[in-house]
């Protein structure tokens, strides 16, 4: 495997990838539809994935051994108010991506997410499981899945749901918390919603060390415990030394949001476990890895003397 093309690529997890994937292939080519280059002068080509035609013809141009599709909409909310939006770029898209894939003789990784297991069934969720999205976000991702399978059989999806440290565009859950801990804003975190969230690099390397394994299927990625919203941004708190008195515990019922979410998207890694022979890190050790890298992460958003404020805002407010 030499060549490969990601999807997604100014987003949190396909920047990540496009950075993983480069430092061990000879040829890596990202894909955005808004962002022509990111920090450091990575270029990136400009295709609206929507269109049929351009991608499938940039696909056989590039000739990949591999494709991640990162790419998806995954605004829970605008999904709710627009599922044909949310049909097109999380069910269709991926199946003419998987299609042009296999036609190429190439692999196909597509990233699905956690939110397509029952929220309300307790403990951790397995591949196995009957699925139950409750959201449009949710069965979109979901008829992405077998779609892909459908067209691609080889295929890899991976169930995961991710933080860490963004490139450019829209902070990551943990960033978010950072920079509202940093400002002193009051955060209403869900003290009743679990989720398995892992490090956005750490899910890169575990994707291409499934590649490597020639994964298929079916595969969770997350952390190898869960936490809640309320605990996570209390170990967000606390790994970087800032005060959790901001942090306030709510109920997902408490909020009236338009789309409704899963209560525990907790993930069971045993199959992950069993691929690669390693277990994932913990949710503790995912957010000391993230503070780890801190320094990288300034150097991949092009601010080489940031500080953790500097991190986690907007540099035209600072």
């Amino acid at each position: 495997m030499n060549r490969a093309v990601v999807t997604g690529a100014s987003g949190l997890l396909g920047a990540a990838v496009l950075r993983d994937l480069s430092r061990v292939l000879d040829y890596v080519e990202g894909w955005s539809h808004s962002v022509a280059e990111l920090p450091g002068g990575n270029r990136l080509t400009p295709l609206d994935l929507r269109e049929p035609g351009p991608a499938e013809a940039a696909l056989a141009l590039a000739r990949p051994d591999l494709v991640v599709h990162c790419a998806a909409l995954t605004d829970v909310d605008a999904c709710e108010r627009d599922w044909d939006a949310a049909w097109t770029l999380n069910a269709e898209v991926p199946r003419r991506l998987a299609v042009a894939a296999r036609a190429a003789g190439a692999r196909f990784v597509q990233i699905s997410t956690d939110a397509v297991y029952d929220g309300e069934e307790p403990g951790a969720h397995h591949e196995l499981e009957a699925s139950a999205p409750v959201n449009a976000y949710a069965r979109s991702k979901h008829e992405g899945e077998h779609a892909v399978l459908a067209s691609h059989p080889e295929a890899l999806v991976i169930r995961t749901t991710m933080h860490g440290w963004s490139v450019v565009g829209r902070l990551s859950f943990s960033e978010a918390i950072l920079r509202g801990l940093l400002r002193g804003e009051r955060l209403t975190l869900f003290s009743d919603v679990t989720f398995s969230a892992l490090p956005v690099s750490d899910l890169a390397e575990l994707i291409r060390l499934l590649v490597e394994q020639r994964a298929a299927g079916i595969v969770n990625a997350g952390s190898a415990d869960a936490v809640t919203k309320e605990q996570f941004g209390r170990m967000v708190a606390s790994e970087f030394g800032l005060p959790e008195d901001p942090i306030e515990g709510v109920t997902l019922a408490s909020r009236g949001l338009a789309a409704p979410r899963p209560r525990n998207t907790a993930l069971d890694v045993s199959k992950l476990e069993a691929l690669l022979g390693r277990r994932p890190p913990t949710v503790a050790e995912g957010l000391a890895h993230l503070r780890a890298t801190a320094a990288a992460a300034a150097h991949a958003k092009g601010r080489e003397a940031a500080n953790l404020r500097d991190l986690v805002e907007d540099p035209d407010t600072l």
